[in-house]
């Protein structure tokens, strides 16, 4: 059974006019596990950034 989400990054894939994709959302919720996966499945290069905030502890 596939996950809404799924449904709509395949929409967003077969879209002509797609733009960059970012996926927002709370903590460990599988953003990451579900945008690999799919890419995966669909033969597609990746590529992962990161824009948390990371605070230096000292």
């Amino acid at each position: 059974m596939k996950r809404f989400a799924e449904i709509q990054l395949e929409d967003w894939l077969k879209s002509k006019d797609r733009r960059p994709l970012i996926i927002r959302g709370a903590r460990q919720v599988g953003k990451s596990t579900l945008v690999r996966k799919f890419a995966k499945s669909k033969g597609l290069d990746l590529l992962e950034v990161n824009l948390e905030k990371n605070q230096l502890q000292y």
